[in-house]
């Protein structure tokens, strides 16, 4: 990911990850700085060494929009726990 700060207009947000070994689950979510489950991007396996690009369109499990807030995103798999920090200003 390229982008720290999100703007009005600029959703989506394109996330893109690869891992080194087949996994049989992986789990992309977004929180918010409270820790609260915001959305899940990608909840199924992962093959290894394949580019996979995703895109959080700025919206809840709802498909609401959400508000002005820190967010992680957070990547899980067998072995590997990623965070990165985006922030969200209206």
């Amino acid at each position: 990911m390229d982008k720290n700060v999100i703007r009005p207009g600029q959703w989506p947000l394109g996330i893109r990850f690869a891992v080194a070994t087949d996994a049989e689950h992986v789990r992309i979510a977004i929180f918010n700085s409270a820790g609260e489950l915001v959305k899940v991007l990608w909840d199924e396996p992962a093959r290894a060494y394949v580019d996979y690009q995703l895109a959080w369109d700025g919206t809840n499990y709802l498909g609401r929009p959400v508000t002005s807030n820190v967010y992680l995103i957070r990547l899980f798999a067998p072995s590997v726990l990623l965070i990165k920090l985006v922030g969200f200003v209206q």
